[in-house]
């Protein structure tokens, strides 16, 4: 980014960006502007310049009042945009990464259409890197797999706290590496009511099993202490986690289990390990908030008895 912004002199702000879900995530930038754009964060993909770019619109636009593609965008947080160039980013299996784009507070000259060829060669160069790094990520989680008996838990077959905990480190790598975020569930299995006051093997298993059923490819899901099961929700802000969090709820009644469930994404200013934290107070307050319920509903049954 900074080659680029010495090379091609004109421009605001250079940015590397990837895109996950409908946001588009701030890798790395830089220019005069790249102070309210720096890595981590993140922006509505369908309402950038980017996403018009990428479905055909020119990649450059030395005016973009004389672009109609590009004028639907050019509203709020895009009003002083003047200018703008970007390529897609590819990576592997030609799946799209994210853009390498650049924009301007003003109108720049029709010779920017020259500097074409230097963005596209270093949009190809990055992309290279990008499906490098894509299939040694894959490797090393075939590499993992090798080993991952010894971090697996027996009772219920998911990690243990040793497994879980390496799979939060590398996450966080890739989520410090590609600005993506990641999300933390906490579920903590309570007692049925005729365990006498103990979670029974076969609860676990069934918690394991729902909570196994809930993932998708990437996530990871662990039993780290007797009664706490733990997600690592790949690539899923607050929204998408939220939705899990419904959803993993009624699948814990319909299997016939009760436990408490916090939810918490991982933010610029944190680790994973702070989000993990994070989730793991989530659930203490959703567990007195049902204990809070059953006070009140068997103090309303005494009275109405």
């Amino acid at each position: 980014m900074t080659q680029l912004n010495r090379q091609l002199p004109g421009m605001s702000l250079w940015l590397v960006t990837c895109v996950r879900e409908d946001r588009q995530i701030v890798v790395a930038s830089a220019g005069e502007w790249a102070e309210r754009a720096p890595a981590g964060r993140d922006f509505s993909w369908q309402a950038s310049l980017c996403v018009r770019m990428v479905r055909g619109a020119p990649p450059v636009a030395p005016d973009l009042t004389c672009e109609p593609a590009y004028l639907p965008a050019v509203v709020g947080p895009l009003a002083h945009v003047r200018a703008y160039v970007g390529v897609p980013l590819l990576a592997g299996d030609e799946e799209l990464f994210g853009t390498l784009c650049a924009l301007a507070g003003s109108p720049q000259p029709a010779s920017w259409h020259e500097a074409m060829p230097v963005v596209s060669v270093m949009g190809r160069m990055l992309s290279t890197v990008l499906a490098g790094e894509q299939a040694a990520h894959d490797r090393s989680v075939e590499a993992a797999h090798a080993y991952s008996l010894a971090d697996r838990d027996a009772l219920s077959g998911m990690k243990n706290r040793r497994g879980f905990e390496q799979a939060v480190w590398t996450e966080e790598g890739r989520n410090r590496r590609f600005g993506t975020r990641s999300s933390i569930v906490v579920v903590t299995l309570h007692p049925a009511a005729r365990a006498a006051g103990a979670v029974q093997d076969d609860d676990v298993r069934r918690c394991a099993a729902v909570l196994t059923s809930v993932c998708e490819p990437g996530d990871v899901a662990g039993r780290v202490e007797g009664t706490e099961f733990v997600l690592l929700v790949a690539q899923t802000g607050l929204t998408g986690v939220r939705a899990l969090q419904t959803r993993l709820r009624a699948a814990l009644r319909t299997a016939g289990l009760s436990g408490s469930v916090g939810v918490a994404t991982r933010q610029p200013y944190e680790d994973l390990a702070g989000t993990w934290e994070r989730a793991e107070r989530a659930v203490h307050i959703d567990e007195r908030r049902r204990n809070l319920r059953t006070s009140t509903s068997r103090s309303q049954d005494r009275r109405s008895s």
